[in-house]
């Protein structure tokens, strides 16, 4: 096999991570945490057969299992970087899940991860 043969070989091959490299993991925001304005949602975002990654938000609770996406979907891993940047002051103050969902390109059920958050006004008021 000459060079150029395995240079297109190699190109042609899909990017493989070992399957302890497999996650789905927001760093930050952490559970619980109070958020205002523009929130940048960090984390890890990688597995073997890797496609492309899904960060969204519902209502807490969410008994009707909708999602609302935050970006575009993000077409390569990330490994502890921003995932995504959530701009929060024009949804309602209460509380909220994340979830960072990694869809797989060869049909194999999607790592996920949930972080439950809450949004707290721009300037609360203070009680006496």
């Amino acid at each position: 096999m000459n060079l150029a043969a395995i240079g297109a070989a190699l190109i042609a091959a899909p990017l493989r991570l070992p399957a302890a490299l497999s996650t789905a993991t927001i760093a930050d925001p952490q559970p619980g945490q109070a958020l205002r304005g523009v929130v940048l949602i960090r984390g890890t975002a990688q597995q073997p057969a890797f496609d492309h990654y899904e960060v969204s938000f519902s209502y807490e609770p969410n008994p009707t299992a909708d999602w609302f996406a935050i970006e575009a979907a993000g077409s390569s891993p990330e490994q502890n970087g921003q995932l995504a940047s959530w701009e929060t002051t024009q949804i309602a103050d209460r509380a909220y899940q994340l979830r960072l969902r990694t869809p797989t390109s060869d049909g194999g059920a999607p790592l996920q991860q949930l972080a439950g958050v809450e949004k707290l006004a721009r300037n609360p008021t203070r009680q006496p």
